[in-house]
């Protein structure tokens, strides 16, 4: 799993999380630390790009959740982005869709976290 971590350009407040890769147990391992220092820093609101995420397990979910919870708790909105048909069905079979907001364009999540 790779991961990229960067203030958004339109808004250095909002962090953004660029992911690629399984999402898997051993990615999700990988991830965590770095996902939930980025959500702990970011003070605008955390875009979580998938474009390049092929895989998503349920231990992926965990962390993607963790992640929601850690911003909830901070009062910081979290987007996902470029998600894939496949793995957009995961998080609609676990019922997901209905928790996060979803957007195709890394621009309007920032925007619409930005507002």
């Amino acid at each position: 799993m790779d991961i990229e971590i960067l203030n958004a350009e339109a808004n250095p407040d909002v962090r953004v999380i660029r992911l690629s890769g399984r999402l898997d147990v051993i990615g999700a391992q990988e991830l965590e630390p770095q996902i939930l220092d980025a959500a702990a820093k970011c003070e605008a609101g955390l875009v979580v790009n998938m474009e390049g995420v092929e895989f998503v397990s349920s231990a992926g979910l965990r962390i993607i959740l963790a992640v929601r919870k850690e911003a909830d708790a901070a009062g910081k909105p979290l987007a996902l982005v470029h998600v894939r048909p496949l793995v957009y069905k995961i998080f609609k079979i676990a019922a997901l869709d209905k928790v996060f907001q979803f957007f195709e364009v890394e621009d309007e999540a920032i925007q619409s976290l930005s507002s």
